[in-house]
């Protein structure tokens, strides 16, 4: 049986950056980032079977965070095991990007 590889997230510093400026995203993004590290997906669906409202936009995974309060969008590659942090953004602010 082999070694389960814990998952590389870059970008990392874009968390501690938001929840700087968004003290209550703190301890869900801590949250995320701990369920994230002991992943073990393959694909879209194993996002999704983790955090339920995850979602597809062009090649990114929208992540909601602290119910909807928050927004992490991420480049996840599954083969490699590592999860890029894109950008962090409050839902006001995706709401604005996406339209």
């Amino acid at each position: 049986m082999g070694t389960l590889l814990r998952v590389e997230i870059l970008g990392r510093m874009l968390l501690g950056r938001f929840a700087r400026d968004h003290a209550t995203a703190r301890r869900p993004l801590a949250r995320w980032e701990k369920i994230v590290m002991a992943a073990t997906w393959k694909n879209l669906v194993d996002v999704q079977d983790t955090f339920r409202h995850a979602y597809l936009v062009g090649d990114e995974i929208i992540f909601n965070i602290a119910g909807k309060s928050y927004r992490l969008a991420a480049a996840v590659d599954f083969k490699a095991r590592t999860v890029l942090i894109i950008r962090v953004q409050t839902h006001a602010e995706f709401s604005k990007r996406s339209r």
